[in-house]
């Protein structure tokens, strides 16, 4: 059964359309935003470039319009959407678990150049998209239902079908979803930020 979060009428009303709006508006912004940069610096095709444009469009879209938007509404704290002080144990593991990814992707056919770039780029959409994706929406639909297991899987279908709409239907039923069901597992449980980033990068770096 899904408990609503107690709140009057009006209030879950105003929680719900921040819901549709957040889950709406930064996906918009990220895409006008790419479109104006790629056209902008159309003369600069390089990898860099991409990664640069990819970066702008969604700090922007996916960080600062949430935040800005979600403050207004929300007496939001870091600490709400997932995001903590570094412990000595989460640094050990993590460099632990980061050292393997790398020994891994060496000893693959990739070139350097290539697991640079592609470190970055994961980097910049692991930490963007979990905040948005994790972080806000669960946040926002914590504040609508109390019930753990429809926060994951709302969250994770957004995720897999809104986020990348542009993708094949099968591509996000089959490996977009399920890793968006695991992260969301791992964040309504752990309320860690960083542990779903780490998750998001290794999958999208290893396949």
């Amino acid at each position: 059964m899904i408990s609503l979060a107690g709140q009057n009428k009006d209030k879950l009303i105003n929680s719900i359309v921040t819901l549709i709006i957040m889950m709406i508006l930064p996906l918009l912004v990220v895409s006008t935003v790419g479109v104006l940069l790629s056209i902008t610096f159309s003369d600069f095709e390089s990898d860099l470039s991409s990664v640069l444009i990819i970066g702008i469009s969604m700090i922007f879209g996916f960080v600062f319009v949430p935040i800005i938007y979600i403050k207004k509404i929300y007496k939001l704290n870091l600490k709400d959407i997932g995001i903590s002080e570094f412990s000595k144990r989460e640094i050990i593991i993590e460099t632990f678990v980061l050292l393997c990814l790398y020994a891994y992707l060496i000893s693959s056919d990739m070139s350097i150049y290539s697991i640079f770039i592609s470190s970055i780029q994961m980097l910049i959409v692991a930490t963007t998209e979990e905040f948005w994706a994790r972080g806000v929406i669960c946040y926002l639909l914590n504040q609508i239902v109390e019930n753990k297991w429809f926060i994951i899987l709302a969250s994770s279908l957004s995720f897999a079908f809104l986020t990348h709409m542009n993708e094949p239907f099968m591509d996000n039923l089959l490996y977009r979803l399920p890793g968006s069901v695991v992260m969301g597992v791992i964040f309504v449980y752990t309320k860690n930020l960083r542990y779903t980033i780490l998750f998001h990068y290794i999958y999208n770096l290893v396949y």
